[in-house]
């Protein structure tokens, strides 16, 4: 009986080291397939493409973000630029403008009882220079023009005066 246990034992320690070889080809196998790349090359290759090509795109990014910025500081320097250009023609423009008749009034009464009405027009600048119309109805219309000069003009009737000073109030300082 112990020669059938001999052999038995040796089976067994043959079905197992057969078992053994089988599972570790199985598993370098696997190993194999895992560590190779897409056309058969090492994983330590494929990792080796991959690191280079990420440098390539890095390398890109870089150039595309140096042209960003050198295109971003063109433009802000141009619209730098033309803001001052804009800055200057405004300025000058409001330098026309306060020396333009531009501020209008229009002050309208009535002559006497009931009567028809009349109007005083006050157009002058900033400074308070300019002209004072009155226009006065009755059965001719009548048309008087006064020079104003800082606000202020010769022999002006009551109407007129309050004309002036509404225009004035209505300009601001």
């Amino acid at each position: 009986m112990s020669d059938i246990l001999t052999y038995a034992a040796l089976a067994l320690a043959l079905l197992a080291g057969a078992a053994f070889f089988w599972t570790f080809g199985w598993i370098r196998n696997r190993l194999a397939r895992l560590f190779a790349g897409g056309s058969g090359e090492s994983l330590g290759d494929a990792l080796g493409d991959q690191g280079a090509r990420l440098v390539q795109v890095e390398q890109q990014v870089r150039e595309l973000t140096g042209r960003q910025e050198a295109e971003m500081q063109d433009l802000a320097a141009r619209l730098e630029s033309a803001h001052a250009a804009w800055r200057t023609r405004v300025e000058e423009v409001a330098s026309y403008a306060a020396g333009a008749l531009r501020h209008v009034h229009l002050h309208s009464y009535a002559v006497g009882n009931g009567g028809p009405e009349s109007a005083v027009v006050v157009l002058v600048d900033d400074a308070g220079n300019g002209l004072l119309w009155t226009v006065l109805a009755g059965k001719t219309l009548r048309f008087y023009t006064r020079l104003v000069r800082g606000w202020r003009a010769e022999q002006l009737a009551q109407d007129e005066e309050q004309a002036l000073q509404e225009a004035r109030a209505k300009a601001g300082p």
